[in-house]
């Protein structure tokens, strides 16, 4: 009885130790279950609730449980060849990630295209950790797939949203520059590239003033200890020598913590 709880023991802990890496894979590629398994047993709520399709299979290549995202978008397939979600992965050695898990004992990672129960192809971020039974061998394969579709779209908005911000950046007619706590340019528009020369990484005072130390008014100190807009009329000298009468406002930005 003592050595079936000391297995028992191992084996929870092969699980736990194996689930912590697929889920920390996972959580590295999104910049991320309460039902009945297929003996009819009721599975792990947390099992039912992780946001991605979970399935387990056997050493035989057989799914023994989904969650019940799983069911939903792909179908019930409990029962099923663990390659037959899959695309294009017919029979055995083909190299679907179930198979691949089993033959190295290793966890793999593969883009994949599922078929949802529709039978439409879902493009997912395939992760596999398999667990080893009581003699060593693979007796399990825990999956986790990530439908990548909504990440895709995601990244296409922030994409799209990006270059609109910096094509009003550039086409404002004014000299734009965001400055960092330590007085150096990290970004500049168009019209101040043109004016004061390629300018980032170079200090404010040094890019308009040609100064060696800060001005003695300095508006980016001034906004970064007041905290708010502030104004002044100067005289700045561009990339040529010329000297150029301006309204200058700078304008503090914030991190997430304020």
């Amino acid at each position: 009885a003592r050595v079936v709880e000391l297995e028992r023991q191992v084996a929870v802990g092969q699980v736990v130790e194996s689930l912590t890496e697929a889920m920390s894979a996972l959580a590295g590629d999104i910049g991320g279950v309460s039902g009945e398994g297929g003996d009819g047993s009721q599975t792990p709520g947390p099992f039912n609730e992780i946001p991605c399709f979970v399935s387990v299979h056997n050493r035989y290549l057989e799914i023994v449980a989904t969650n019940r995202l799983y069911r939903e978008r792909l179908g019930d397939k409990v029962g099923c060849n663990s390659w037959e979600v899959y695309s294009g992965r017919l029979g055995r050695g083909n190299g679907c990630p179930v198979w691949m898990a089993i033959e190295t004992g290793k966890g793999q990672r593969s883009r994949e295209l599922l078929v949802d129960r529709d039978g439409q192809e879902i493009p997912a971020i395939v992760h596999t950790a398999p667990i080893p039974g009581p003699d060593g061998r693979v007796e399990f394969v825990l999956e986790f797939s990530v439908d990548v579709t909504e990440v895709k779209r995601l990244q296409d908005e922030l994409r799209a949203a990006q270059q609109k911000y910096q094509e009003i950046f550039d086409a404002s007619p004014a000299f734009i520059s965001v400055h960092g706590l330590d007085f150096r340019i990290r970004e500049a528009n168009r019209l101040f590239r043109e004016h004061f020369g390629a300018g980032v990484g170079e200090r404010c005072f040094e890019a308009y003033k040609h100064r060696e130390r800060p001005c003695s008014e300095c508006l980016v100190h001034k906004t970064v200890k007041e905290g708010h807009t502030v104004e002044t009329e100067t005289v700045v000298t561009d990339r040529e020598g010329r000297p150029i009468n301006v309204l200058i406002r700078t304008s503090p930005i914030r991190d997430e913590k304020g």
